[in-house]
């Protein structure tokens, strides 16, 4: 087979493209709350109680703060909703709703960054979705840093690549196009100058393999 040095380029590489499987799921759970949660009710949720006190206040609605756009977090979660057209809003709003953590404008101002406390008893309300967004993705990094760790220790049980593809056939979808050409055209090495593992640590591969199979599919 090739040789082909395992460089830290090269398992930069293969970790960055083990990631991005994990990175699509997260990015599903995201798209699934979007698809499932409407702008409106993410702002009747944090305003509804105010805005009729808006309304009854008999204050120019230009005198409060108005946002288009709604960026909600949790300790894992980040999603943003763009309402159809701006809304007032607290510039306070950590102060009188208990499970807002924080509240802030960014740039542009008729965006708000707002984040919620994880633990909080959302039953019946639209933020329960979320928090169950945000365990889902907490489980889903955890899984990625669990594989990520394993990756590196079979990388850094070889020098080179041929022994490493032998040991976990996988890792070939993981490579880049000019790491599988490198490999592919280089002539097959003698056996006596056939590359030696550097460590003998031992890597549970399933789980990995059924990452990338998953990948695959589509899953």
């Amino acid at each position: 087979m090739a040789t082909v040095r395992l460089t830290d380029s090269i398992r930069n590489r293969v970790v960055n493209s083990f990631e991005s499987i994990y990175e699509r799921r997260i990015d599903a759970v995201r798209q699934e709350l979007k698809d499932t949660v409407t702008p409106e009710e993410v702002y009747g949720a944090l305003m509804g109680q105010y805005t009729s006190m808006i309304e009854q206040s008999g204050l120019p609605k230009a005198m409060f703060p108005k946002v288009k756009e709604l960026d909600i977090g949790m300790s894992f979660l980040s999603v943003s909703f763009e309402l159809s057209s701006l809304h007032p809003f607290s510039d306070n709003l950590e102060e009188h709703v208990p499970f807002v953590k924080s509240s802030n404008q960014y740039y542009p101002r008729t965006c708000q960054r707002i984040r919620l406390e994880d633990e909080y008893d959302y039953t019946g309300m639209v933020f329960d979705k979320f928090k169950q967004a945000n365990d889902k993705i907490k489980g889903i990094k955890e899984e990625m840093e669990t594989g990520t760790r394993a990756i590196r220790t079979l990388l850094e049980k070889f020098a080179t690549l041929s022994p490493a593809l032998k040991e976990w056939p996988p890792l070939w979808d993981l490579l880049d196009e000019n790491t599988k050409d490198k490999h592919k055209q280089i002539q097959e090495r003698k056996k006596s100058q056939k590359a030696e593992r550097d460590t003998d640590a031992e890597v549970d591969t399933k789980a990995l393999t059924a990452a990338v199979i998953a990948s695959k599919l589509g899953a």
